[in-house]
């Protein structure tokens, strides 16, 4: 975790130790679940360093003991050229977030002034541009109407992951990571004062002179203080640092009688227990001669087992209706991939949205298609014909199949190729098959044109 986090950018106030920890509760549940395989991996060897109560729980068997799945048919050449295209780009912080705008629910109107905040973003995820400014880059609308408008969409976007992005201040991104955590919690309350009123004060007033001014106590100052600790202020930053992210899948798409099922890949699914010999030692109170630590580490190491485990299940359910609503994709390849929204796997599994997208954040699945990260599982949903909707990755996809099979001395317009895509059903605009087009790094067609 320390690639996310660079000491050098964490000057925002003295004394802050921002690196997220692996404390009890729901918000660190949470950060769990958004870390990838890697990052997961370095969090766990931090935490066996410093916390003495924890050991791995290595299972006895391996991925030998999954599933028999036949791995020797690989898919035609051209539909595993596609699929190797959907992935493992670095998205930078715009191509993350205009990826999650993709899914939303924006009206037409809402979205351009979206697209235009999120252009204005600096590499640290704020937005730092004056209205006036905003107001100038959406000069096709009308400006008065979208003065107006403009706050209701940055708080749309301020929605969005990492969470932070888009503040206007170093206090409203804390704020927005606050209001993650429960409300009408005593320590949450004390932050929201302390960030509200003494925000400049935080790292120079002596506590017991800011537990005064905020009418708090000694624990309760403590314990917000704390909570403040794990905020990043910086949410954009590890998009503009350069660094190399392996993908390791931390899923398996099994094929089996009953459909597409899957597993976890047990080498990238840490397991972790409590040291039963040093827990069982633990007198059962404290006592003044420093046993206090041990069990506070104690503490700390059952709610991280018990966060791992709620990890493990939710990128399990999360992964079961992916394959459930992509099973044509797995089966017969990237033309076959289904419109899908965030919104629609978070209503089936009754959880919050943000939860399925912290569960697909860094995450993949290895198929007999090539590993593919659980993002290009979801897609916008274009009409056709047949009225089963393609996504519009599938719709790229049979561009690229076409343009494949063209003559290159007479190649296909994007009149021709949207023709063709209205003869098999899909239904697309000229203008829609052009963007793919220039997407997919194809030329117009006078470029392609070959002589014979």
């Amino acid at each position: 975790m320390e690639g996310m986090n660079s000491p050098a950018r964490h000057g925002l106030v003295p004394g802050l130790a921002l690196r997220p920890s692996l404390a009890p509760g729901l918000t660190e549940s949470l950060q769990l679940l958004a870390l990838s395989g890697v990052e997961l991996e370095r969090a766990i060897e931090n935490a066996l360093e410093s916390n003495l109560m924890l050991e791995r729980d290595e299972p006895a068997g391996g991925i030998e003991d999954l599933p028999a799945f036949d791995w020797s048919a690989p898919a035609p050449r051209l539909e595993q050229d596609a699929v190797e295209d959907m992935q493992f780009e670095e998205l930078d912080l715009r191509a993350h977030l205009m990826a999650q705008l993709a899914l939303e629910h924006f009206p037409a109107r809402d979205r351009v002034i979206a697209e235009a905040v999120i252009d204005a973003l600096d590499e640290d995820g704020y937005l730092r541009a004056p209205e006036a400014a905003l107001v100038e880059a959406l000069a096709d609308l009308d400006p008065a109407a979208a003065a107006a408008e403009i706050d209701m969409v940055i708080h749309r976007v301020q929605c969005l992951e990492p969470t932070g992005v888009a503040a206007r201040s170093h206090v409203e991104c804390l704020q927005l990571q606050l209001a993650e955590h429960p409300a009408g919690t005593a320590a949450r309350l004390c932050a929201e004062r302390l960030l509200e009123d003494h925000f400049q004060e935080l790292g120079k007033a002596k506590t017991d002179q800011l537990a005064r001014q905020v009418g708090a106590s000694a624990e309760e100052l403590g314990a917000a203080l704390a909570l403040i600790h794990k905020l990043d202020p910086y949410p954009g930053y590890r998009f503009s640092t350069p660094h190399i992210q392996y993908l390791v899948p931390e899923l398996i798409a099994l094929r089996e009688q009953s459909g597409w099922q899957v597993a976890l890949n047990p080498a990238v699914t840490p397991r972790l227990r409590v040291n039963k010999l040093y827990s069982d030692s633990l007198p059962r109170r404290r006592d003044p001669d420093g046993n206090g630590e041990l069990h506070a580490q104690a503490r700390d190491a059952r709610a991280l087992v018990s966060s791992l485990a709620n990890r493990r299940e939710t990128l399990l359910r999360v992964g079961g209706v992916l394959v459930r609503h992509q099973s044509a994709f797995l089966d017969s390849g990237p033309t076959k991939l289904a419109p899908l929204a965030m919104h629609t796997v978070a209503a089936e599994l009754e959880l919050h949205e943000s939860t399925i997208s912290r569960a697909v954040q860094g995450k993949s699945m290895a198929t007999p298609r090539g590993t593919i990260p659980l993002r290009h599982f979801f897609g916008a949903g274009l009409s056709n014909t047949n009225g089963e909707g393609s996504s519009s990755r599938a719709v790229q996809a049979h561009i690229k199949a076409l343009i494949a099979k063209e003559d290159p001395r007479s190649p296909l317009s994007d009149a021709a190729l949207t023709a063709a895509l209205g003869a098999g059903g899909i239904q697309v605009a000229r203008r829609t098959v052009a963007k793919y087009r220039e997407a997919l790094g194809f030329a117009s067609t006078r470029d392609r044109r070959r002589p014979g």
